[in-house]
């Protein structure tokens, strides 16, 4: 007569409520479950099912986002480490824009491959992980770095790079630390942007803007700077302002400024300037994208009816250090 396999049904349950129910084929052996019982569970009619090669789920049902963020780590095994848009939505950044892969890192030594939802990505650098809900996640400029070296898009990264730190989820001198420290594979947007954004560049609309004034030869404006008095005092600080002419350009949107409570910041912000005797050009982010030319001729006829008016005295420009 054969042995029946033992199995410690204790040690089982409580391996079930601490793995919330995603677990690896290697951990069920471990504690005696033959090789047999788990391929009759996860049978078609069984009451588990398998998500991933070697592990599983202890229920039927379609299996939640963290059940799928927690098997892919079981998957990619010891030392597996969250990262790009999961880990970001895990941080409280919003409006990623993916949700269907989920991306993980793995010491460079590994031999796991991508699989399904999971894209793994072996590294060199493995970060120093956050604890987030007990799950390894990697820090907040890491997972956007490397989320954006999955993204083909300049303007994707774009996007991405200004709802981090407009959300103030990490400064622009972490962002900035984190691509220069990446191999340069699969960066070259990353660099691009961090080039942008170090002009001061806080948006993919004022992106767009600027390779349009370089492009048809309209002076650029210092972007995202201060205007204060000579006492000090701050005005204002415009997405952009003509030094030359100090007139100021206003990209206004809800979509760009993120919430109702920013963009009346925004009107505020305006009406503010054009009290200090700024002049100001208020513009949609799709007067730049739809009809760059006719934008750029505005901007020129603004210009010129700006630089006919007695210039104020009292103001002046003041760059803003980088976010820590």
């Amino acid at each position: 007569m054969p042995r029946r396999a033992f199995t410690d049904l204790d040690a089982l349950d409580s391996l079930l409520r601490q793995r919330e129910g995603v677990v690896t084929h290697a951990e069920l052996r471990q504690l005696g479950v033959p090789p047999s019982t788990i391929t009759y569970r996860i049978r078609p009619k069984g009451p588990w099912q398998r998500i991933l090669p070697g592990v599983v789920i202890t229920h039927r049902g379609t299996p939640t986002q963290r059940e799928r963020v927690l098997a892919a780590l079981r998957y990619a095994g010891e030392g597996a480490v969250l990262s790009g848009a999961a880990a970001l939505r895990a941080h409280g950044v919003g409006r990623t824009g993916r949700g269907d892969q989920l991306l993980v890192l793995v010491p460079h030594q590994s031999q796991r491959s991508s699989h399904d939802f999971v894209v793994v990505r072996r590294t060199r650098r493995m970060p120093t992980s956050v604890v987030l809900r007990q799950t390894a996640t990697a820090p907040v400029a890491r997972s956007l770095i490397d989320e954006c070296r999955e993204r083909s898009t300049l303007d994707g990264v774009r996007e991405l790079v200004a709802t981090v730190i407009q959300a103030g989820h990490c400064g622009l001198r972490d962002v900035a630390r984190e691509v220069y420290s990446a191999a340069r594979q699969r960066t070259a947007l990353s660099r691009r942007v961090m080039e942008e954004m170090s002009a001061g560049i806080r948006s993919v609309a004022e992106a767009r803007a600027r390779e349009e004034f370089s492009r048809q030869g309209v002076p650029q404006p210092r972007w995202n700077c201060e205007i204060r008095t000579i006492d000090d005092d701050l005005v204002a600080m415009p997405d952009g302002v003509w030094e030359d002419v100090m007139a100021a350009l206003e990209i206004d949107s809800m979509a760009w400024h993120l919430s109702p409570a920013q963009y009346l910041r925004t009107q505020r912000r305006q009406r503010r300037l054009v009290v200090a005797g700024v002049p100001v050009l208020p513009v949609g982010p799709g007067d730049i994208l739809d009809d760059p030319d006719a934008f750029v001729r505005e901007v020129l006829e603004f210009r010129r009816e700006a630089a006919n008016r007695v210039m104020p005295t009292h103001l002046r420009l003041v760059q803003p250090g980088l976010a820590a």
